[in-house]
């Protein structure tokens, strides 16, 4: 079966364009959908969202990390403070932002 020949005029073109010239896609639309196959058309009952898609990150994780992260740079300020204090810091504090 050959494909719906957009120079036609009987289907749809896929509306998108081009990074380099700029230019729309000559491709047909896929059915019912505004871009051609190559450019993401897909139907929504076949796209997997949430916790099914591959890429589904939850965050727990990220937030785990984010507090040990966070309660060690909290630790860190601690002691350069109290080295600091005593006279015993030679180099450099640690760069960055402090948590306040």
């Amino acid at each position: 079966m050959p494909l719906p020949s957009v120079a036609a005029g009987k289907t749809a073109r896929c509306a998108a364009h081009s990074k380099t010239s700029g230019g729309r896609c000559w491709n047909p639309a896929a059915f019912g959908m505004a871009t051609c196959r190559y450019h993401g058309a897909r139907r929504p009952e076949t796209v997997r969202g949430g916790a099914e898609h591959p890429l589904y990150i939850h965050g727990q994780e990220t937030l785990d990390a984010k507090r040990r992260r966070s309660d060690g740079l909290v630790r860190l300020a601690e002691y350069e403070e109290l080295l600091a204090g005593a006279g015993k810091l030679t180099g450099p504090r640690t760069r960055g932002p402090k948590p306040g």
